[in-house]
């Protein structure tokens, strides 16, 4: 499955206010540090000082850019499908050739499976909000979701993913210029209060059902708890209540 170019970003109009508030940070002083380099390098433009100071003025001018990929590529998300029944499309889109589980909780469940750790960075939950990204009458406050607004916006055309995240800000001690790659965040969880069932994927073949049955048994899952799907199963019993006593 390709991710989401997307994934993390936020509709045009709240980027826009971003890229302002920044602006207005700075004043005029960017664009007069430019207009002024461009008259000193027509002058002389072999001027290392000029060079210089146009490479730092580009570093400030991607700077906004630069702090928010740093943010979005260090939050820690857990993705859930919202329904009362299971999803052919779903299955099709995020299990590997017929080769998938669908883990079934509820959002009890999962506070509850997170309290066995004390985090230093509050774990929020939350339906994601589907809305068009370029589209310009926008309201921003249609943005902010429990007080936030990166991790519960996507485009719409992902609205058919009817998703609830689970989200965590790591430490954003390191400054968005260091060479240091994003980390994973460990999050302690009750599996067993997690999991209400699992089910295998309709579109599953022997011995892949076998093979999750003895992997819960390996460590210590009730494998009661597997479940065939029964999405592709036979129509008969529907046509039976025809059948006259």
């Amino acid at each position: 499955m390709e991710n989401d170019p997307f994934e993390g970003l936020l509709p045009e109009v709240i980027l826009k206010q971003w890229k302002d508030i920044f602006q207005s940070s700075l004043g005029p002083s960017t664009k007069q540090t430019e207009e002024a380099l461009k008259i000193v390098e027509r002058d002389d433009k072999s001027n290392e000082l000029v060079a210089e100071a146009n490479e730092k003025l580009e570093r400030i001018k991607v700077a906004p850019k630069n702090i928010f990929k740093h943010i979005i590529e260090r939050i820690g998300v857990s993705c859930w499908h919202k329904g009362s029944v299971e999803s052919e499309s779903m299955w099709k889109i995020y299990s590997d050739a017929g080769k998938g589980i669908a883990i079934k909780s509820t959002v009890k469940r999962l506070k509850d499976s997170l309290g066995v750790q004390d985090l230093d960075t509050k774990i929020r939950i939350n339906k994601v909000r589907y809305l068009d990204f370029f589209d310009k009458d926008l309201d921003p406050q249609e943005c902010i979701i429990d007080g936030k607004i990166i991790a519960f916006i996507k485009r719409k055309s992902y609205a058919t993913e009817n998703e609830v995240r689970a989200y965590t800000f790591p430490d954003l001690g390191h400054q968005p210029n260091d060479d240091t790659e994003p980390e994973g965040i460990s999050v302690l969880v009750d599996v067993n209060t997690l999991v209400e069932n699992i089910y295998i994927s309709p579109f599953a073949g022997p011995p892949f059902p076998s093979s999750i049955v003895s992997v819960c048994k390996k460590f210590g899952f009730d494998s009661d708890k597997v479940i065939p799907s029964s999405l592709l199963s036979s129509g008969d019993r529907l046509l039976d209540i025809l059948r006259l006593e």
